[in-house]
């Protein structure tokens, strides 16, 4: 994504499945990795989580990622394309 200043990139991670049957088990994927800054990674995350129509027009969508490495997280596998549209919607107004 170079959309508005915006750097991220896709990279390897590991997420773990969780809970159930499966509580250790981690799946190695691709992921988008998103540069915090100017606002610093906690900030970031603080804003998609409590957006409130950081763009014009909208009632505001939260994102919920994870942060690794001093950058906020989005796992593909767990957004539809719809998603992630938002989300980077989202990410753009909350960089500015």
């Amino acid at each position: 994504m170079a959309r508005e200043g915006v750097r991220a990139e896709v990279v390897r991670s590991v997420a773990k499945v969780g809970g159930g049957a499966l509580p250790l088990l981690e799946l190695e994927g691709p992921v988008v990795a998103v540069d915090p800054s100017p606002l610093g990674v906690d900030e970031l995350a603080r804003r998609l989580r409590g957006a409130r129509g950081l763009h014009a027009g909208s009632a505001g969508t939260p994102v919920i990622a994870r942060i690794e490495r001093e950058r906020l997280v989005l796992d593909p596998r767990t957004m539809t394309d719809g998603d992630a549209e938002v989300a980077e919607t989202e990410i753009v107004a909350a960089l500015r």
